[in-house]
């Protein structure tokens, strides 16, 4: 992990955490340590917060998420997701023209693409195309 390149965590990172795998324990204590160069997208956090199911989830997601930089949607990063959709959507799990289930990854991959941030996650598969075609840096962690 270089400190002068920027990332973005993707929700299976910080999923994994909360499991106790610790190859993403590692991961979050190096970003927690380093230098604030390190973000979710709001899409992750909504992400989350769909899952959170008691006080205690809701405690353990909250002390983490105050420590990690939230960053917003506007119509750059939105208008580049809805071009990454239309074009990939098919190698992200789009089954249809009006299957958005699995839009969410377009809009973290968007994210990753106006600001020029590397994504760490263990999702490649919806990600490696966008990847081998220049559009993202991404890398499992």
């Amino acid at each position: 992990m270089n400190q002068n390149t920027s990332y973005i965590i993707d929700t299976s990172l910080l999923i994994d955490y909360y499991r106790g795998v610790e190859k993403a324990k590692e991961y979050i204590q190096k970003f927690k340590s380093g230098p604030s160069n390190v973000g979710i997208s709001v899409i992750t956090e909504t992400e989350i917060w769909c899952g959170i199911k008691n006080d205690e989830e809701m405690i353990f997601w909250l002390t983490l998420l105050d420590e990690i930089d939230s960053i917003d949607i506007n119509s750059d990063i939105a208008r580049k997701a809805g071009e990454i959709w239309k074009e990939f959507g098919h190698y992200m799990g789009k089954t249809s023209d009006t299957d958005f289930r699995k839009i969410p990854d377009a809009f973290i991959a968007a994210t990753c693409n106006i600001l020029d941030r590397i994504l760490i996650t263990s999702n490649l598969k919806h990600f490696i195309q966008l990847r081998n075609r220049g559009i993202i840096k991404c890398e499992k962690y």
